[in-house]
């Protein structure tokens, strides 16, 4: 592989990975995460849309979307733990993830019990 091609694409992976740091999204714990998704077509009320969100501790979770008029789609959910999570649908939205951190919505922070 040429030393400009090589380049290129270290670059390349440099801006992807910026990109997607700087749309990362840091809830609460227990606060809401809510996300919209856009189609270039109208889609029937009634459709299913589904995200599969998956906890720093691998697991599973399943939530259906709401239709929120014309091409917007929206998504909420309450992290139950903190640290990264990953979420996906089908096609043809791109994965993604965002951070939960142990800070309570009210500001304070929760501290581990020591008895």
């Amino acid at each position: 592989m040429g030393k400009t091609l090589q380049s290129y694409l270290i670059n390349l992976c440099y801006l992807l990975l910026l990109t997607v740091t700087a749309h990362a999204q840091t809830i609460p714990l227990w606060g809401r995460w809510e996300h919209t998704f856009r189609v270039s077509t109208t889609a029937a009320p009634e459709t299913d849309f589904v995200v599969e969100l998956t906890s720093p501790s691998g697991k599973v979770f399943t939530v259906a979307g709401f239709w929120d008029g014309g091409v917007t789609w929206r998504v909420r959910f309450m992290p139950v733990e903190a640290g990264t999570w990953l979420y996906r649908t089908g096609y043809p939205f791109s994965p993604g993830h965002f951070e939960s951190s142990i800070t309570y919505r009210d500001g304070l922070t929760a501290l581990p019990w020591q008895g």
